[in-house]
């Protein structure tokens, strides 16, 4: 029984149910020994509440204690994860996906995601329904713990400072991150305006991932208020978006770039972690700035920093900060984008463009559950399409680089969409890969609609 995508358990209440929910809070207690205490916090999302209640239920039936930190977004319940005494965490939250999915994210002691051996182990207890219940007077208690936002605001302030104040506007997408990131901001000394900052789980102000179409408006709102930066969160506030004061959307590459860049300069070394779905040039401004660079499958960064000891890691719109902690941040990414802006200048200044070569993405939606089948013609094509190959990487879906560029198909973990994206030293060779890797995706579908 698989369940576990790129970034935990995500899916619509007929896949994410009370019942799945129990079992994995069962699962997790047999995990950790029968002994100890987790802190279990969720997002805004309407079934949040009663899947809290099915998942702490088969937690305390397996002898551990649950503090109940209420709706958190998820970098807070990695922090209380790292911050308090305690074995491990669990955010329910499907993050950016639709309103009517919610999903599990299981963390460790030191705030950082379960790795894939230890998610397997999870998995292998569930499916075998192995789990090793409390007897009825050792059975787990409930606590509330209520100090989680109050003691990350406070720790994170300590790695932030402004030289000016800057007007900035936050999208929180009626998410938890309307609890936190405009608090963080004006107590950094920033004049705040937001917008969809409403708790809502229906989500009615746009959905809840920040792609540049849904954020459209948004960009607008930057560029008519005269602010210096906008900031728009997804669903839990792992993942941001970036607005310029003109409106322009900062490129993903960019910001990954801009940091990679600051991080091994500060350090003189050292190693970046980065998915295998971003830009060439990140690995030339890395070495060039006296470092190194390795890819990893996407949901894997926690693992490949804790490999390697990465200054630095990150995935499009999702950033660790070693040196802050070892969770994806979209709060404290909009706290250190918004003091360096304060003391460089504007964001077109610090951020330059970002690939320097044309980049080309796209998702495809397909029938849930053919993504295996699609996925092994298109992999036979591209082998077979490609005399050029200079490196491969299989590690998450198929990615292909040449001397001129690179073509990378994979299928989501988190949704039934296969992800295209190519990217060239010219746009024509971009656009090339790039209609290369659509249509071995369309050759696909064909062949299973027949």
């Amino acid at each position: 029984m698989a369940f576990f995508g790129t970034a935990g358990i995500r899916g619509p209440l007929s896949k994410v149910s009370p019942e799945l929910c129990m079992n994995v809070g069962m699962a997790l207690a047999t995990y950790l020994g029968n002994d100890g205490k987790v802190v279990v916090a969720r997002d805004g999302r309407v079934t949040g509440q009663m899947l809290f209640h099915a998942l702490t239920s088969g937690i305390m039936a397996g002898g551990i204690d649950v503090l109940d930190a209420g709706c958190l977004p998820t970098p807070l319940l990695a922090f209380a994860s790292y911050n308090y005494v305690v074995d491990g965490s669990v955010m329910l939250t499907a993050s950016h996906n639709p309103a009517s999915d919610n999903g599990i994210k299981l963390f460790t002691s030191e705030g950082s995601e379960f790795d894939l051996t230890a998610e397997k182990q999870i998995e292998g207890l569930v499916g075998d329904a192995s789990f090793n219940l409390a007897r009825w007077d050792e059975i787990g208690m409930l606590r509330t713990l209520d100090t989680v936002i109050e003691e990350y605001i406070d720790y994170l302030l300590g790695f932030v400072e402004m030289e000016r104040e800057l007007r900035v506007v936050v999208d929180c997408a009626n998410g938890v991150g309307a609890l936190v990131a405009p608090r963080v901001l004006r107590r950094m000394g920033c004049k705040v305006i937001t917008t969809n900052s409403q708790l809502d789980g229906f989500f009615p102000g746009r959905p809840a991932e920040p792609t540049p179409e849904n954020i459209r408006e948004f960009t607008r709102v930057v560029r008519s208020t005269g602010a210096d930066i906008g900031f728009a969160l997804d669903g839990d506030a792992d993942r941001v978006a970036v607005v310029d004061g003109d409106g322009t959307i900062v490129q993903d590459d960019a910001l990954i770039n801009l940091f990679a860049r600051l991080a091994v300069e500060e350090k003189g070394s050292g190693t970046v972690v980065t998915s295998i779905n971003t830009s060439r040039a990140i690995q030339e401004t890395v070495e060039t700035a006296g470092g190194s660079l390795k890819r990893v499958r996407l949901g894997a960064l926690h693992e490949g920093i804790r490999e390697t000891g990465a200054v630095f890691g990150a995935e499009p719109w999702k950033l660790i900060f070693p040196e802050f902690g070892g969770w994806i941040d979209g709060i404290f990414c909009a706290a250190r984008i918004a003091s360096l802006v304060s003391h460089e200048g504007t964001l077109a200044d610090l951020v330059p463009p970002v690939p320097a070569y044309p980049l080309i993405r796209k998702n495809v939606y397909v029938t849930p559950g053919t993504q295996p089948q699609i996925m092994s013609h298109v992999h036979e094509r591209m082998l077979t399409s490609f005399s050029d190959v200079e490196s491969m990487l299989d590690i998450d879906g198929l990615r292909l680089d040449t001397s001129d560029g690179w073509l990378l198909v994979r299928a989501s973990g988190t949704e039934p969409k296969i992800r295209v994206v190519a990217e060239g030293r010219t746009d024509r060779i971009a656009n090339d890969y790039f209609t290369k890797g659509m249509g071995f995706v369309e050759e696909a579908l064909a062949k299973i609609d027949k």
